[in-house]
């Protein structure tokens, strides 16, 4: 009999450790929160099915790593409607990402636990641990900026992973630095998205962040595995840029460090240091290397 017990409660206790696995991110989706409540039913989208659901947008997921996403709608009774899809992406870096591509600037900053939250109109996007959170009502009535705020907190509190924001972050400068500007990459497609240099990826371009300034500038930083990789993509670069009419390009006064000026009046200082490429966007052409640039410079050197 004794033995009997135990085994039952082992498969108690296996289908209780199992259950949160097995649900996946639907087990993430608050039932209903301040009048707010679940309608319809909730849809699943993973790997290349989220094409289904995002009709031409769905490639910068990709790039920055999708696995899933879920998507439930709430109402209210007195009609009003918000949407919540919350992705699952590969880690807290990719997550990450995609929140730097969907905020704005211009958006208000909003603190829950452990998570960064941007509200701009009746728009919300969160990230914490792997995930995203896009909640997006569908008027600007009190009540419903309300639900996205009441929803996203919910969901801060029930996603039990944290994560940091990659390591190039910290490479940025603070000093007048633009509070939302940051913006991460994973790909060529969301450099495109920020800044297009070129029609093709001339940086070979697996990871990097942009910051934009008070000033009007702006400073990329692209990494890459070994110093000789580098050195080979910024060559590159700089091949391009001296071939195609678009860009003037001449040597700057510093170590290594190029000018240019491209399409529409728009200014480049560039330098490849040990395994970064830097590039600094200025609001007019200057000589002198932008402070950040030369901030930028000093902490890879003293890293």
């Amino acid at each position: 009999m004794a033995a009997c017990l135990l085994l039952v409660l082992g498969i108690l206790w296996s289908c209780a450790d199992t259950v949160p696995e097995a649900q996946g991110l639907m087990a993430l989706v608050p039932e209903d929160i301040g009048g707010w409540v679940r309608h319809g039913a909730a849809q699943a989208y993973a790997g290349d099915d989220l094409f289904t659901y995002i009709n031409g947008g769905a490639e910068i997921y990709h790039e920055f790593g999708f696995e899933e996403v879920v998507v439930q709608d709430y109402r209210t009774d007195q009609g009003g409607t918000i949407s919540l899809e919350i992705y699952r992406m590969t880690d807290p870096e990719s997550a990450f990402g995609i929140f730097t591509f969907k905020r704005s600037p211009d958006g208000q900053a909003l603190d829950y636990p452990g998570a960064e939250a941007q509200l701009e109109d009746y728009y919300l996007n969160l990230w914490k641990g792997p995930y995203l959170v896009t909640l997006t009502g569908f008027d600007e009535e009190g009540t419903t900026i309300q639900g996205l705020r009441d929803l996203a907190r919910a969901l801060a509190f029930r996603i039990p992973e944290t994560g940091q924001a990659p390591n190039l972050v910290s490479l940025l400068p603070e000093k007048d630095l633009k509070l939302g500007s940051v913006k991460s990459f994973k790909g060529p497609l969301a450099l495109f998205n920020s800044h297009s240099f070129a029609q093709e990826d001339i940086f070979s371009l697996e990871q990097g962040i942009r910051g934009d300034y008070v000033d009007g500038g702006s400073l990329f930083i692209f990494a890459y595995e070994a110093p000789e990789q580098a050195r080979a993509a910024f060559l590159r670069a700089e091949k391009y840029f001296t071939a195609d009419p678009a860009y003037s390009l001449k040597e700057g006064p510093g170590e290594g460090l190029i000018l240019l000026e491209g399409p529409r009046k728009s200014f480049f200082q560039a330098q490849n240091v040990q395994t970064f490429i830097l590039v600094s966007k200025l609001p007019e052409p200057s000589e002198v290397p932008a402070p950040f640039l030369i901030q930028a410079t000093e902490r890879i050197k003293g890293r």
